[in-house]
């Protein structure tokens, strides 16, 4: 079955989604997409948040709903400003999906923490690296 795909902040006409799926999106998943009939077209419209990642629906079929910027350019625009430990090219397209994921997470981790001690408050103020 062919896949629905949107990007975040996106909406789309499905003309072939089912009362199955249309059912699970609303009561399952209405904190990522919200589904409304068109009134012009009288299809489901399936508009999205800022939520990413793949929704299995009853019928076996995906949404798929990708980020507007490439991870790639995230992790260059981190590694610009001088706080991702890594270059993005050491990563992307090397790691597995789930390397990726873990290494973010915690790199985010232990950015909440330095905030949480006060050890960014002076580089948001002034400007200096920390």
């Amino acid at each position: 079955m062919n896949p629905i795909r949107l990007e975040e902040y996106d909406s789309r006409l499905v003309e072939d989604l089912s009362q199955e799926d249309l059912g699970f999106l609303l009561r399952r998943h209405n904190s990522a997409v919200s589904v409304a009939l068109d009134p012009v077209w009288g299809l489901p419209r399936i508009a999205t948040t800022s939520w990413i990642g793949v929704i299995k629906l009853p019928s076996g079929r995906d949404l798929r709903i990708s980020t507007k910027v490439p991870v790639a350019s995230v992790f260059q625009m981190l590694a610009t400003v001088g706080e991702w430990p890594f270059r993005p090219e050491e990563i992307v397209g090397y790691a597995p999906e789930s390397t990726i994921l873990f290494v973010v997470a915690r790199f985010f981790r232990d950015q909440l923490r330095r905030l949480d001690d006060g050890v960014c408050i002076g580089r948001i103020r002034t400007g200096a690296r920390t």
